[in-house]
């Protein structure tokens, strides 16, 4: 409905919290969305989610938790998530694990 909000009902972390810092669109695929997410005190375990039908469902793109041997933990605690326009390539910035680039697939 217009002039009316919504609640996308992302996935919940292992300790039951929707953390949500940033959002971006795909703007070759509108209906594709990504949500970065940072707890700050802890590691959330839902740091990057995406939407492939405007945020009706939400599916984890991160590393599984707890992270297996050799395993790169790509996106975690993401506060920033942007999408190339022309490639559809995601970069998410973190607190303090650097900065990360996901190719859908």
């Amino acid at each position: 409905a217009k002039n009316a909000w919504t609640r996308l009902n992302t996935l919940v972390d292992s300790y039951g919290a929707r953390n949500a810092r940033s959002v971006a669109v795909d703007p070759r695929r509108p209906s594709t969305l990504y949500v970065g997410s940072a707890a700050n005190v802890y590691a959330t375990s839902m740091p990057v989610q995406r939407s492939l039908d405007g945020g009706r469902t939400w599916t984890s793109i991160a590393a599984p938790t707890p992270l297996p041997v050799g395993a790169l933990d790509g996106g975690r605690e993401s506060f920033c998530v942007r999408v190339h326009p022309k490639t559809g390539e995601l970069w998410a910035v973190t607190s303090c694990y650097g900065i990360w680039k996901w190719i859908p697939g």
